[in-house]
């Protein structure tokens, strides 16, 4: 199981990074019941440029970027109060990459990120960088028994 910290990820030209996701979930169990619904990965990028032709691979297979929902926020602010006197940013261009993924993709143990950078733009001569990973995993929603349903309370006159 990887324990080191994998993000922030400098990306640079022609080169590859590789972030492992680790999924403790019983997936084989989800699976079989049919309870398993598409989960989603995120990957945040700092400083993206879309003019950069990037691959992105999830356990081997390229994920297309036409089925990528990409959401761009290019003036994200992060309000702070910083208790020692540092240079930090409070603000960077972050795009969120999301990709619905086959249940059977996912497997049970370490899952791997692969974000090739083929080329990037010599417009933007910004470091770009891999700041998040996730595997947000769905279920099917389970049927509450009837018993354990709540009344809804009324307000008395009308108000």
């Amino acid at each position: 199981m990887q324990t080191d910290q994998q993000v922030p990820a400098v990306l640079k030209n022609g080169e590859t990074v590789v972030a492992n996701i680790f999924v403790a979930d019983d997936l084989e169990e989800a699976r079989s019941d049919r309870e398993m619904r598409s989960p989603i990965l995120t990957l945040r990028f700092a400083f993206y440029c879309i003019e950069d032709d990037v691959e992105i691979r999830f356990n081997g297979r390229v994920l297309p970027l036409d089925d990528c929902e990409i959401s761009d926020e290019r003036a994200l602010t992060m309000p702070v109060s910083l208790r020692n006197p540092i240079s930090a940013p409070t603000g960077f261009s972050a795009h969120w990459f999301r990709f619905n993924l086959e249940p059977k993709e996912v497997v049970q143990g370490e899952n791997i990120v692969e974000i090739k950078m083929n080329t990037m733009s010599k417009k933007a001569g910004f470091t770009r960088s891999l700041n998040g990973v996730e595997i947000f995993m769905r279920y099917k929603d389970f049927v509450r028994p009837e018993g354990l349903g709540t009344v809804r309370v009324g307000l008395r006159g009308g108000g």
